[in-house]
């Protein structure tokens, strides 16, 4: 298993039931990445271990991995802005 592989059955399996509670009306197909940063930092960390990590984008709690000392972050292009990665909090499952 790798990341690309990962990534393209997760945007598969992306919808609105998994979607995080609070923005689940929100979601849609065209941003199907929307509200699911939490499971999918989850989901990463099963496969390849590495840190949990929150930081805020525009104010809105973001979750990515640190794996190796590299940033994954397969919901990043549900934001319409550049992440700056650099003040974030490593969070435990």
């Amino acid at each position: 298993m790798n990341i690309e592989n990962i990534q393209k059955v997760l945007l598969e399996c992306y919808s609105k039931d998994l979607c995080y509670p609070k923005v689940q009306d929100d979601w849609n197909d065209s941003n199907k990445c929307f509200g699911m940063c939490a499971i999918t930092s989850l989901i990463i960390n099963d496969y390849f271990g590495g840190d949990i990590c929150k930081i805020h984008v525009d104010g809105i709690s973001h979750y990515f991995n640190l794996v190796e000392d590299k940033i994954i972050d397969l919901t990043s292009y549900q934001f319409n802005c550049e992440i700056d990665y650099k003040d974030y909090q490593i969070k435990t499952k």
